[in-house]
Order: C-alpha cells, then structure tokens, then sequence
C-alpha cells in the first residue's frame, strides 16, 4: 500500500486500460463482422430465391445487433408472402452458419 497525502492507495485498486480497450475493439469489430455476415446471407439467399440483386431495391435489410431483430421490407406484399413461405430455408441458412437470431420481421 502507498500513502499519497491523505489518501491511501492500493497496487491493486488500478486496471490496464490498454486491455480493457483492446476487449471493447475486439467486440466492436465481431459485432460488425456479424452484422456483415447476416447481411449477406441474407443477401444471397435472396439472390437464389428471387433473383435480388443490391442495385435494386425490391428487399430493405436491417439488422438490429442489440435486439437481435432482422427485419427484411418487402417492396410489396405479393414479394413479402412469398419470402414468408420460404423463411424455414433462410433460418436454415443461419443455422448452417451457427448465427442466433431473436427474430426475423418481415413487412
């Protein structure tokens, strides 16, 4: 213990900070590359599925990394009931690569 004024201090009472930053990097960078990952599974399923390509704007994807949530806007509802129909095959397609969903929203 060191005495510092009046205030007593402890070798242990301090953390490394450059750990504690390096853990808060590493978790931002796998929350990304989750997101990334989600994203184009989702992407490519679409593609097999509905011949979706990014450049058109028939599917909005949005995944939601604090909830969970994916949510998929269908640019109508003919478009919407028919990725519905085909949602066992996309959620096989995250099991296949271990990703945990909460829930998948499709409007």
């Amino acid at each position: 213990m060191v005495v510092v004024g009046a205030c007593a201090i402890s070798n242990g009472m301090f953390r490394n900070l450059g750990s504690l930053f390096e853990k808060k990097k590493r978790i931002i960078s796998s929350s990304a590359n989750t997101d990334i990952k989600i994203i184009g599974i989702v992407n490519l399923f679409l593609k097999d599925q509905f011949n979706h390509s990014s450049q058109n704007k028939l599917f909005n994807i949005r995944y939601n990394q604090k909830e969970g949530i994916l949510r998929i806007e269908a640019g109508n509802k003919i478009l919407a009931n028919e990725l519905s129909l085909r949602l066992a095959e996309l959620s096989y397609q995250f099991q296949k690569k271990e990703i945990r969903l909460n829930r998948i929203l499709i409007r």
